[in-house]
């Protein structure tokens, strides 16, 4: 874990970040693709048994 979320996630960050700076300019929109059951507004995993741990309920 990395402050209040999982390691990965501050991971993430910095890549989108990185390529934010390289663009020039913020991102409008990151797609991210895992494996598992969305929940109805499709923000967060609500069931990925045995993986990933800390995907989910993460709000990202």
């Amino acid at each position: 874990r990395v402050g209040a979320g999982p390691a990965f996630l501050a991971e993430i960050r910095q890549l989108v970040a990185g390529f934010e700076e390289e663009a020039g300019q913020e991102s409008a929109l990151v797609g991210v693709s895992s494996p598992g059951f969305a929940n109805r507004e499709g923000s967060a995993i609500v069931s990925m048994p045995g993986r990933l741990d800390g995907l989910e309920g993460l709000e990202w």
